[in-house]
């Protein structure tokens, strides 16, 4: 039973999230065009590598007279030029529609994180640190936006891999085999090797937010800072997150580079063998130094395929942990939010923004709040009391200062208190009413819920129960239109604590 406790509650928890090939996906569907131009130019340039081997092979086998000269080396070389030419040319558009991908999916994610977090409740704060969210607003959007290039890649090297595999299959099957074991041996030893590599660079990218993280925090307290002579300490506590930055960023580049050296060096292998045993097939006959050259060409190129694919595939695996970092920043939002589409404007100007414009109707006649709930999560161990958590909060309209310590009233001309349980601390069913041209204090002990009661009523807090917390306007007649008051509310601030552990808001 516990089992399928569990099971359900994971299901449950992986269905709310984004799996990365739906938000691919959505990145894709942004803006087709550009993902297509980028698609089809990969093809075309990385599976047009295959021409130039084919050329050397007529070329070399001509030069030898093992096949009669029917193109000329003149042609030939002009050949050669000519597709190279060709190539490059075409790889100009594959970089530039690549460029494209990036730079669209990286506005819009960009885009729909800053509506997140403004849609957010303004009261409550950011999950983490303002360095840490500016560092993975750069670097996880950032791979998350590229990750879409990938596929024209794998795509075009995938298409190269299996003709050329074909091509020497045909002129020799056993040197072929041979050749392609270093090759499967670079995808096993790059998977496992990817793998070590992410996670050096997990450990970079949080070793890299907790430096950014800092940097806010004291950019944010100077004043603290300098108040409390801790200069000295704080610069020594950022040299300590720097320097654990470096080794972090020295590890995982060194990884890194024997990874890619050991792949290159299977290579190398392969050409190797295909050398030694092609030099008996030369000499029996079934293979010429055409051949040879095409194998030679093909293999340099072909060894980056199961390099490149093992790389890919721990790379999905990496874009899990991307999205649900990403997904930290704004827990609110659905998590599709991330990649849904919306204007970015990349070409010509933003539409300008209208101001509106303020009439009668916009006056606020009366505040009206009815039932109005916010409690907090619950604080302190079960069974302790608090002072603050325990007080209550008083509302005084005009010169009346008669309260009704039982239960929440409407106070036109009356006050109100709302109490607090020892555990639970907020507002609960706030009723009063605030005509135009009052003056309004609040009054209560420090956590007794005065700046929650404003907060909820600016609509920076999400009110978790309301029955009305609205304002009327034509003078407040009846049939004149209801609308929300945070729009037109202002606070005017908090006066200092007075004596006995009290404070006003007004």
């Amino acid at each position: 039973m516990t089992t399928g406790i569990l099971k359900s509650a994971k299901s449950a928890q992986s269905a709310d999230k984004l799996s990365v090939w739906r938000g691919t996906w959505a990145l894709i569907r942004f803006r087709p065009w550009y993902f297509a131009a980028n698609l089809g130019l990969g093809v075309v340039v990385l599976g047009s590598e295959l021409i130039p081997g084919l050329i050397s092979r007529r070329f070399f086998d001509e030069l030898t007279g093992a096949a009669p000269a029917t193109l000329g080396i003149g042609t030939l070389l002009a050949l050669f030029v000519g597709v190279q030419l060709g190539r490059a040319t075409l790889n100009i558009g594959y970089e530039w529609g690549g460029w494209l991908v990036r730079s669209v999916n990286n506005v819009l994610m960009r885009v729909n994180f800053m509506a997140n977090i403004l849609a957010k409740p303004a009261a409550r704060p950011m999950p983490v640190e303002s360095g840490d969210a500016i560092h993975r607003l750069d670097r996880d959007v950032g791979d998350f936006a590229d990750f879409p290039t990938w596929l024209p890649q794998m795509i075009g090297q995938g298409f190269f891999f299996t003709f050329a595999i074909a091509i020497m299959a045909r002129i020799n099957p056993w040197i072929t085999l041979v050749a392609v074991l270093p090759l499967l041996a670079v995808f096993f030893i790059n998977r496992v090797a990817w793998r070590r590599f992410l996670l050096y660079d997990r450990a970079t990218r949080v070793a890299s937010s907790r430096v950014t993280g800092f940097l806010g925090e004291i950019l944010g307290g100077v004043q603290a800072v300098k108040v409390a002579d801790a200069e000295t300490g704080a610069l020594r506590y950022f040299d300590a997150l720097s320097e654990a930055r470096r080794r972090a960023g020295v590890r995982q580049n060194t990884f890194l580079t024997l990874s890619f050296s050991i792949g290159q060096s299977m290579g190398d292998v392969a050409v190797a063998l295909v050398v030694l045993l092609a030099g008996q097939a030369i000499q029996s006959g079934s293979m010429t130094i055409g051949d040879l050259t095409l194998f030679v060409t093909y293999l340099t190129i072909a060894v980056h395929f199961p390099a490149d694919m093992g790389s890919f595939m721990s790379e999905i695996a990496q874009q899990r942990v991307v999205l649900d970092r990403l997904h930290e920043l704004h827990p609110d939002a659905p998590p599709a939010s991330i990649v849904a589409h919306r204007p970015i404007y990349e070409k010509g100007d933003a539409p300008a923004v209208i101001s509106p414009v303020k009439g009668t109707a916009d006056r606020l006649e009366r505040l009206e709040v009815v039932g109005l709930t916010y409690l907090h999560a619950a604080q302190g161990r079960e069974g302790a009391t608090s002072e603050a958590a325990s007080g209550e909060w008083r509302v005084a309209s005009g010169d009346n200062g008669t309260t009704d310590d039982q239960r929440p009233t409407t106070i036109d001309d009356s006050s109100l208190i709302t109490r607090h349980s020892s555990l639970v601390t907020g507002i609960s069913d706030a009723t009063f009413t605030l005509p135009r041209g009052s003056f309004t204090v609040i009054t209560g002990r420090v956590g007794s819920g005065k700046t929650t009661l404003l907060r909820a009523l600016l609509g920076l807090l999400p009110p978790q129960e309301r029955r009305g917390a609205l304002e009327r306007g034509d003078g407040g007649r009846p049939g004149g239109p209801l609308r929300p008051a945070a729009r037109r509310l202002h606070p005017a601030g908090a006066a200092p604590v007075q004596p006995g552990g009290c404070a006003t808001t007004s």
